[in-house]
């Protein structure tokens, strides 16, 4: 069985100030950590899908306001290596960042610089079989606008200094089109986020780098959140190494993974390509969840959220850049080398957001482990003065368990 290093810290979920945030609206959280027994049980689903991703350690946070929270790293930073996973590194947060691209594109309608059904065209031209696509289903994925080839990725792999035009990446995603009808139904597309990150620093004269921060990051007082410049790096001085596992004839290359830490932030940008760290993501789940970011005069961004595949229960959906999963607020992805999984419930502030360091089975192990440590949260017995609140969820500790080990790609002790 592997061996895994625990590192804890507490966190309380509390407010910030800025220009544009008064605070985040968050239910006080309990001093003190979760129970024994109770972080016992979210310990051991830990360590069984690190091993099941191949990764070799994760980054947790779990917050539950009548209860107390559990921040930790878990495992090492590399395998086989002897230096503990801390809960203060900082790796990419894979599809998050679609919500931050979002909340960008809400704050900019708030402020009357864009409108939501303003075509991509009239601020992304040169760009073929768009027409009829607006901002606000770029954002929504209900553009129609299929995802980047698979390929792309091992081509990034291959050349992981090369500096990647947005515009290029989504080239690859257009090559056949639309794949549905402009507002037709829900269609998965990285290629959707990296064309609304073009639109919106056309119509902002910002970059990236600069709106998010405007709109997201510096509102929110999210200290450790950026877009990274273009050059190859680690996501941070302290950071993870960042994994993916070969696959062979004989099944998946587990005992050689191939490290991928150093990567273009290009390779994923207003998709996938913003850094982060534990605490971070914690407050912004919350943020998310509270709506706590302006989204202009009478938003519907979270009225009609749709079913995202078959095959997913109808308690899984997804709009405005934002998964649900029955009532918990949230996104579960990847991006090179990075797994994550965050999700807020905005009635009772139960709060999770998770990361493992292999990408290989993009979201749905972190996923799964996302939704294992929030069952359990939901079990948190009260702390002095405080009270259980109602809090029930459609899946199962154990259902969700089960989803882990039929997902592995490596051994599973």
């Amino acid at each position: 069985m592997m061996a895994l290093t625990l590192v804890t810290a507490s966190l309380a979920l509390t407010g910030c100030t800025s220009d544009r945030v008064e605070k985040l609206d968050t239910p006080a959280l309990a001093e003190g950590n979760l129970p024994a027994e109770l972080v016992a049980s979210m310990e051991g689903a830990v360590a069984t899908a690190i091993a099941a991703s191949g990764a070799s350690g994760a980054i947790v946070g779990v917050w539950v306001p009548w209860s107390g929270s559990w921040v930790a790293g878990v495992g090492t930073t590399q395998l086989g290596g002897s230096t503990a996973m801390d809960p203060s590194m900082t790796f990419r947060v894979g599809d998050i960042t679609r919500s931050m691209t979002c909340d960008a594109l809400y704050g900019m309608v708030a402020d009357g610089t864009v409108k939501l059904n303003a075509p991509v065209t009239d601020l992304v031209p040169g760009i073929p079989n768009l027409e009829g696509v607006t901002l606000g289903q770029l954002c929504d994925s209900t553009s129609g606008v299929g995802g980047l080839a698979s390929w792309t990725t091992s081509r990034m792999l291959a050349s992981p200094d090369r500096e990647w035009n947005p515009r290029e990446l989504a080239s690859f995603g257009l090559g056949n089109g639309l794949v549905a009808a402009p507002g037709e139904r829900y269609v998965e597309s990285d290629t959707g986020y990296l064309l609304l990150g073009l639109a919106l620093e056309r119509a902002s004269g910002m970059s990236a780098q600069q709106y998010l921060a405007k709109y997201v990051t510096e509102p929110l007082g999210l200290e450790n959140t950026l877009l990274p410049t273009d050059k190859a790096q680690a996501p941070g001085e302290n950071s993870p190494t960042g994994y993916i596992t070969p696959n062979s004839p004989e099944g998946w290359v587990c005992a050689e993974p191939t490290d991928v830490t150093e990567v273009s932030a290009t390779t994923g940008w207003t998709d996938s390509g913003v850094v982060s760290n534990i605490t971070d993501l914690g407050l912004y789940a919350r943020a998310l969840a509270e709506q706590t970011l302006p989204q202009g005069e009478k938003s519907e961004r979270y009225d009609s959220p749709l079913p995202m595949a078959e095959g997913f229960p109808s308690w899984y959906t997804s709009t405005g850049g934002v998964q649900f999963a029955d009532s918990m607020m949230g996104y579960g992805g990847s991006t090179i080398g990075y797994a994550t999984s965050v999700w807020s419930d905005p009635t009772t502030g139960v709060t999770v957001a998770v990361m493992l360091n292999n990408s290989t089975n993009d979201a749905g192990i972190v996923r799964s482990l996302a939704f294992q440590l929030a069952a359990l949260a939901a079990t948190a017995p009260a702390a002095g003065g405080q009270t259980v609140p109602e809090f029930g969820l459609p899946w199962t500790f154990e259902d969700e368990g089960n989803s882990v080990r039929a997902q592995a790609i490596c051994p599973v002790p």
